[in-house]
């Protein structure tokens, strides 16, 4: 298991418990602390899933299409459309 994976979740692990012990004893300092280190880690995995789930890029086509500037259209017939 990687390093960063290891201290995602012993960080996500730590603001919920700073926030339980936190909420238990009502010391406000301890939930705001647990609170700002969950919605760090859920930051942090957000990134971490948008980064990985992007769509690979477009390669342009070896042949590419037909310009309508550079050449005539080409003169194969073309077939009616079937209704």
């Amino acid at each position: 298991m990687s390093l960063r994976i290891v201290a995602f979740v012993l960080a996500a692990l730590g603001g919920i418990v700073l926030f339980a012990v936190g909420g238990a004893y009502r010391n406000w300092p301890l939930q705001i602390a647990g609170l700002a280190l969950e919605i760090g880690c859920l930051y942090a995995g957000w990134r971490w899933f948008a980064q990985h789930n992007k769509p690979p890029a477009i390669k342009p086509a070896a042949n590419p299409a037909w310009s309508m500037r550079d050449q005539p259209p080409p003169s194969e017939p073309r077939e009616p459309p079937s209704n």
